[in-house]
């Protein structure tokens, strides 16, 4: 959980295998997440179980520079290239109902459960989606190539 070791040291349970989470970020700090991860968890796989493609809107404030696609599919081609298991959180946008949408240490989230997601709130493709769709169909090893592409709900 969470890319500071505090998660790791103070969070972690006996039997229970920790992963780590991050957004895009530069190559020197996917080693270094993943090597905090090592340190905690010194054999199985080097999981990012939420790997933000983009990131929540507290309530009131404008939301906050999401990153781009470029930086997303580098971020996640390098973890690729680690052998690192990959979670997008969120790959699909939605909502939260009544008082589901949690909060930040000093305020509420939005409803909004889109996180700027890859596919939106309604299923809309976007073009996160398709970059990371063509992103996924050039890798030759692959196992399970993306299938066609969805009608997008107009």
């Amino acid at each position: 959980d969470g890319s500071a070791e505090s998660y790791l040291k103070c969070g972690t349970l006996a039997g229970v295998y920790p992963t780590i989470d991050f957004g895009p970020t530069t190559r020197q700090n996917v080693q270094a997440y993943f090597a905090m991860q090592r340190h905690y968890t010194p054999h199985g796989p080097l999981v990012n179980s939420e790997f933000y493609p983009g990131w929540l809107v507290i309530w009131g404030q404008k939301s906050e520079k999401l990153p781009s696609i470029t930086e997303i599919i580098d971020t996640a081609d390098y973890m690729y290239q680690l052998g690192a298991s990959i979670n997008f959180y969120m790959f699909h946008g939605g909502t939260n109902f009544g008082y589901w949408n949690g909060a930040e240490i000093t305020a509420p989230v939005i409803t909004s459960y889109d996180y700027s997601a890859p596919l939106t709130e309604a299923g809309d493709l976007t073009q996160k989606y398709m970059a990371i769709r063509n992103w996924l169909a050039s890798k030759s090893d692959w196992p399970h190539k993306p299938g066609d592409i969805p009608r997008d709900n107009l």
